[in-house]
């Protein structure tokens, strides 16, 4: 069953682009390298909070997505762009209620 994770992130006014473009780094090394992950797509909900919407194949793929060196990267760069800590949510499917083609 797919594993879903939302991540938010205050980031910085003066650093949202910085932070935009690393992360896209990021999810191209994601979408490159680990078949798991269904989605990981960075959304915008104001122009200093960023929510990452993702999808995992299962718990293993997330395990594997948290080991790999450009996700350690990326995350020794935070504190460089928030003003806030990062607001990660496991969450787990309900039933088969889920309507996505993933």
């Amino acid at each position: 069953m797919a594993f879903p994770v939302i991540a938010t992130f205050a980031v910085v006014a003066d650093k949202a682009a910085a932070f935009e473009s690393a992360f896209q780094k990021l999810a191209d090394s994601v979408k490159a390298n680990e078949p798991g992950c269904l989605l990981y797509q960075l959304t915008k909900k104001s122009d200093t909070c960023y929510i990452v919407v993702e999808m995992w194949a299962d718990k293993d793929a997330l395990a594997n997505h948290e080991k790999q060196a450009y996700f350690m990267d990326f995350v020794g760069m935070l504190d460089d762009w928030l003003s806030d800590k990062p607001d990660i949510q496991a969450l787990s499917p309900v039933g088969s209620s889920g309507g996505s083609r993933l």
